[in-house]
């Protein structure tokens, strides 16, 4: 079976009138054009004596979102303390040579056998 040529309860030139029909109806509508933008072009005074006018602060923060807000900001300054404590003892450990530690048990020993 021949999904392209086999007629489905049409033939093929009412079909082709449908179609040209249905074609020439969407293009005879006229296309309606919407804008994106707008740009005020009226011109602007060069100095004026009208005050500013305020402008109402409506954002309000929940007391949760505040607290997470600064549980968050304490734990990663303590990570951040820890972390670097743990990278000076780490430092002081990588260090250690033999030379260090044969100095450091060198008065030990003289002191010991006198």
């Amino acid at each position: 079976m021949d999904p392209l040529n086999t007629q489905h309860g049409m033939p093929e030139s009412k079909a082709a009138a449908e179609a040209r029909r249905l074609i020439d109806d969407w293009a005879s509508k006229p296309v309606r054009h919407h804008p994106t933008s707008f740009r005020d072009d009226t011109e602007r005074p060069a100095f004026g004596t009208t005050p500013p006018v305020k402008q109402e602060d409506h954002r309000i923060v929940p007391a949760w979102a505040a607290g997470i807000a600064v549980a968050s900001i304490g734990v990663g300054a303590g990570v951040t303390g820890i972390g670097c404590g743990a990278w000076l003892v780490l430092q002081g450990l990588s260090s250690v040579t033999l030379n260090g530690v044969l100095m450091v048990t060198l008065p030990r020993r003289a002191g010991s056998s006198g």
